[in-house]
């Protein structure tokens, strides 16, 4: 198969299966928040949040094995491929015993450090231990999946996570239901994370037969292959967390741990919002491996301007339709108490503060995973370390004064310097690519579509009625349908129009299922 069908296959699914995600956030996370209630819902932020730096105890391992593995598939290598699958294996291994040690620290000490009520502390204690077991046992399960991106075929796993999604969902529900509270939430989560990974390494198998795993096979020198990039990495993540999961920490050092469940509804959205593009972004990190494998300049610098063009449009579109919405969405979906601003500060003026910092986020997610797919990953983590430092020490500056609207500011504008405007200079360095390419190719046409989308887009909320779902939804298919032609006709190339869009129409009006072309 060409690129653009390769990659264009892994968008889709992804797509489709990140919008089965939605609509289970969707229905499940009003029917946990008023279950379980301000303060617990509040506590399960945090020590989803806690444990989440869990993952940083891989020493990045995983982006290690997934950087080599696709690197020596793309060059039939299976002989070394295998060796840095076998020692990426044994690594593993002993991070998830890391893992178990920190787990039980944590567990002891969490309940003194956030001041919980007796009550809440038993719970607090046993969600760490439920989270931390399961992050063990996929740290050892992930180097019998890693076939799976190495090959491209995210379409595979997207389907296995719907469908652990959709049966976590479904015992959530039937436990809520049934008198069960935090616990049993914590618990139908982890179990579907390792399903999840056990039918991914099922899948591996078939995919990518030639991958082996052996203890024969494991060697230091592999080790420290995939710990070079894996150390610069695990920095990376560490930025990515602390950018991610400290806004829930400022909060219940700073203020009473209920603030967390109004800024997590507006967080969580705009996580969600974000999500929706990494399944474009991720599948471009094997294709810029296998590109830079072999050596194909141009077709580096065409995928990287194509597809950040798109993304760029595609993401700023979406944001000015949620902005305007926002306010109508969240008091159908959670109430008018977390939009009047009584309390704290209103859920959907952070939400509108925060997807300023994300969009750009999403939009440069391209440019990342091409620095990560041609092994520059230091600079990025570097950006990243100073975007999370700056994202900690703003939150923390302001939270005194401003409140939860000081965190959300500390969390955007940090994004927008480093994400928005010194990413982009490093990747046309990097890729030895003329800025003011990327200005015509990039910025003017974004630009051009945002200035014509949010004036008349306003105006149509304005002159709208917001009066129930059916409206709702109704107004959004209205702007998504003006966006999509906006974005068509003024932000897309000619080019772009006959090589990507018409032949993508064309190939789905002309799809036919397999048992029909197999009888003509």
């Amino acid at each position: 198969m060409s690129s653009f069908r390769i990659l264009s296959r892994n968008i889709l699914s992804n797509w489709v299966a990140y919008a089965f995600q939605i609509a289970i956030a969707f229905v499940l996370t009003p029917l946990v928040l008023h279950e379980l209630g301000n303060t617990r819902y509040g506590l399960w932020s945090v020590v989803i949040s806690v444990t989440g730096y869990y993952g940083l105890l891989d020493l990045g391992l995983r982006a290690g094995m997934t950087q080599y593995i696709t690197r020596y598939f793309a060059k039939s290598d299976f002989e070394r491929m295998n060796q840095a699958a076998s020692s990426g294996f044994v690594m593993h291994a002993i991070c998830a015993a890391i893992v178990m040690m920190a787990t039980v620290v944590t567990a002891w000490v969490f309940p003194a450090a956030f001041s919980l009520a007796s009550d809440l502390q038993t719970e607090a204690r046993w969600c760490i231990v439920i989270l931390g077991v399961s992050t063990a046992m996929q740290l050892v399960l992930f180097p019998m999946t890693v076939a799976l991106t190495a090959t491209q075929r995210f379409d595979l796993v997207t389907t296995v996570s719907l469908g652990c999604r959709l049966l976590s969902a479904a015992a959530i529900v039937a436990s809520l239901h049934s008198g069960f509270g935090l616990l049993a939430v914590c618990l139908c989560g982890a179990v579907g994370n390792v399903l999840d990974y056990l039918i991914r390494g099922v899948l591996s198998k078939r995919v990518l037969p030639e991958l082996r795993i052996s203890m024969r096979l494991a060697n230091w020198n592999s080790a420290k292959e995939c710990l070079g990039f894996g150390f610069w990495s695990a920095l990376l993540s560490v930025s990515h967390l602390v950018i991610n999961l400290s806004d829930a920490m400022v909060i219940a050092f700073f203020m009473p741990v209920s603030a967390i469940a109004f800024f997590a509804l507006a967080n969580n959205l705009i996580r969600y919002f974000a999500n929706a593009f990494v399944p474009v972004s991720q599948v471009f990190f094997p294709a810029a491996t296998d590109l830079d494998a072999r050596d194909d300049a141009a077709g580096l610098q065409k995928l990287y301007l194509t597809g950040s063009r798109m993304l760029a449009l595609t993401t700023t579109s979406a944001a000015i339709v949620l902005s305007l919405w926002a306010g109508d969405f969240f008091s159908l979906w959670v109430g008018t108490q977390y939009v009047n601003g009584s309390t704290y500060t209103s859920v959907p003026v952070l939400f509108q503060i925060l997807i300023l910092g994300s969009l750009v986020t999403a939009s440069q997610g391209i440019g990342s995973k091409v620095l990560l797919g041609r092994r520059r990953v230091r600079g990025l983590t570097w950006l990243m370390a100073t975007e999370g430092s700056l994202n900690l020490l703003i939150s923390v500056l302001l939270i005194q004064r401003l409140g939860l609207l000081g965190v959300a500011i500390g969390t955007t504008v940090p994004a927008i310097l480093c994400r928005g405007i010194v990413q982009p200079v490093m990747v046309c360095s990097n890729l030895k690519l003329r800025f003011k390419d990327y200005r015509s190719e990039i910025l003017q046409p974004t630009i051009a579509v945002s200035l014509v989308l949010v004036p008349l887009l306003g105006l149509f909320h304005r002159v709208t009625s917001h009066a129930g779902w059916t409206e709702l939804f109704l107004e959004g298919f209205v702007a998504a349908v003006f966006s999509v032609l906006v974005l068509c006709t003024i932000g897309l190339k000619s080019s772009d129009r006959h090589r990507y869009l018409y032949l993508t129409i064309k190939r789905i009006i002309g799809f036919q299922p397999f048992f029909l072309r197999a009888k003509s």
